[in-house]
Formats: structure tokens, sequence, C-alpha cells
């Protein structure tokens, strides 16, 4: 069981390989962090897919791809 915590080292290669897009960065950090609340099997996809439309709206079509 994990009491919460993310070692500072994947937050900060997160950040670096975000290349300092501080949409993406929050969204992979959020991400982790669901899944350190909710250790082994849980219905993922639907906290997943709220976190994507936010993250894209941030994004507002700056970005193509």
């Amino acid at each position: 069981m994990t009491d919460g915590r993310i070692n500072k080292r994947i937050l900060s290669a997160l950040k670096h390989q975000s290349q300092d897009d501080e949409v993406i960065h929050q969204f992979l950090v959020d991400l982790i962090y669901d899944e350190v609340e909710h250790p082994g099997h849980w219905r993922w996809k639907g906290s997943y897919t709220a976190k994507v439309r936010d993250c894209t709206a941030k994004w507002g079509g700056a970005h193509e791809d």
C-alpha cells in the first residue's frame, strides 16, 4: 500500500519531459495521483476520459496532434 506520495525524481522527470508544457505536465501528474489513490483494479475510464477532455480544452487547439 502506498502513502500517497510520489517520488520527487518522478515528478521532476515529468516536468522535464513535458518540455515546459504545463497543461500536459499537470495532466500526467493528475493521472499518477489517480493511480496512487486507486491501487489495484478500478474503473479508470470515466476519470481518464474527463481528464483528457479537460486537457484538450485547455490546449484550445494550439496543437494539431
